[in-house]
């Protein structure tokens, strides 16, 4: 069963609450360390995570030395360039986070699931519940288009499996 993006939210939420339990120092010092407000921190820790993103937990997660781990299931392997033209509806991509990371894998599998798949874009539509184009920027890898959370939730309609794994470093 595909997960919500509200799983992965609090399982980052619950790793970055084990790491600042770890330090064993207060979660004011932290906050002000991590370059954020400590009730932005204490909502983290206590689940309270509705209001965040995948990509903006994965980033608290990095500071904190919190590995996050992305692994994708069902994925043809596809190493297809991404269009990094500057246009009227692109942006250039230069993002070497470990979020850019995991988006351009995650948009590089469904690309080429979108690729790969034998019918119409017509009938990937009907069949995803997506609109055409939304499936035009996922095939054509255009990543600024998508935040995290928007290809987690795309993915298992493409036959994906993800998972992310946290590990403290």
């Amino acid at each position: 069963m595909p997960r919500e993006t509200g799983d992965y939210r609090l399982q980052l939420a619950t790793a970055i609450k084990d790491a600042v339990d770890r330090t064993g120092e207060p979660v004011p010092e932290i906050a002000e360390r991590l370059g954020m407000p400590r009730n932005s921190l204490y909502a983290i820790a206590s689940g309270n995570v509705a209001k965040w993103t995948v990509d903006a937990l994965v980033e608290v997660c990095e500071k904190l030395g919190v590995d996050v781990t992305l692994t994708i299931t069902g994925a043809p392997d596809d190493r297809g360039e991404i269009d990094n033209r500057p246009g009227p509806h692109r942006r250039t991509t230069t993002d070497d986070s470990v979020v850019g990371g995991m988006k351009l894998r995650l948009i590089r599998a469904i690309s080429a699931k979108i690729n790969a798949y034998e019918g119409s874009q017509g009938e990937l539509v009907e069949e995803t519940g997506i609109i055409r184009p939304t499936i035009s920027r996922l095939k054509n890898k255009y990543l600024d288009y998508f935040r995290l959370d928007k290809l987690l939730e795309l993915a298992p309609k493409f036959g994906l499996e993800v998972t992310l794994e946290t590990v403290t470093a």
